[in-house]
């Protein structure tokens, strides 16, 4: 570990050699870890998982540049800096862990902007709260418009968006709800599903408004959202489909049908449980 010691305070400037997962420590010499350094980590093509004491308050610029194979990102809202290119170039990074004691998620905001790719954010608060996130791929572009001669700018996916509601402060759940029309319009299926099983799961900030369009899009996709999660083999979210109660009989035809080509004989015993209990099957009688 290469660190160096500041005004009792231990500043992180390297180290971990060829590790994939690198923990670090909230203290060391009996003085809190408080920041990493400006390319600390660059170019560290072997890192998968990096995880973050909760007594880090600076992330210096270009710390983690370049991780390519970086895939998880866990850390606290304690960080008051976290500076520009610290996670550039991190095209592999897709989940991003966030343990927030003082309801200041926008610490993070630079990350997020830096990384056009699908991301997760999973938000565990003090109070017991949490919230599961999904931030789609955008793509900005410009666009001739050649009677104006001027470009313009566009942007494709609602992924820009969505990342604009994480303010300096916090998260504006009432924004990032209100855009889910959108990203049903213009996002993948996959990707407005798991923001809207997400919110209805961990519910934190949820207004009745944005709940009733999340249920409603499900029971409008309940067939298409059923087959999604048996492709995943993912019987738990199967099973919260069902407790709520989102699949109607077609969406639950639909399902089995997906589950009997999975061959899966769980999820079949799933959905014909959910069946019995909320269909009647009705019986056909003959005169002789």
């Amino acid at each position: 570990m290469d660190y160096i010691k500041s005004d009792g305070q231990i500043i992180i400037k390297g180290g971990f050699e060829n590790r994939g997962i690198i923990e670090i420590p909230d203290r060391i010499e009996g003085c809190e870890v408080t920041e990493i350094d400006a390319y600390a980590f660059a170019h560290r093509l072997e890192l998968t998982e990096i995880i973050l004491p909760a007594t880090v308050r600076r992330i210096g610029a270009h710390a983690f540049y370049n991780c390519k194979k970086l895939g998880l990102v866990e850390l606290h809202d304690g960080i008051r800096e976290l500076e520009d290119g610290a996670f550039k170039n991190c095209h592999s990074l897709s989940e991003i862990r966030m343990h927030s004691h003082s309801t200041r998620e926008g610490c993070i905001r630079n990350l997020l902007d830096e990384n056009i790719q699908e991301l997760t954010l999973d938000i565990e608060y003090d109070d017991g709260g949490r919230a599961r996130l999904l931030f789609p791929v955008f793509e900005d572009d410009y666009v001739e418009n050649t009677p104006a001669r001027i470009f313009q700018a566009v942007s494709y996916g609602s992924g820009g968006a969505y990342r604009q509601c994480m303010q300096a402060g916090s998260m504006d759940y009432r924004a990032f709800d209100g855009l889910f029309a959108r990203s049903v319009r213009e996002d993948r299926f996959e990707a407005a599903l798991f923001n809207c099983v997400g919110r209805l799961r961990y519910p934190y900030r949820l207004s009745s408004e944005a709940k009733e369009a999340y249920m409603n899009f499900l029971k409008e996709n309940g067939g298409r959202a059923a087959a999604c999660f048996i492709g995943l083999k993912d019987t738990e979210m199967l099973e919260f489909l069902c407790g709520l109660g989102a699949l109607d009989e077609t969406a639950v035809r639909e399902a089995l049908a997906a589950a009997s080509d999975a061959g899966n004989p769980q999820i079949i015993g799933i959905l014909l449980d959910y069946k019995s209990r909320n269909f009647k099957t009705e019986r056909k009688s003959f005169d002789l």
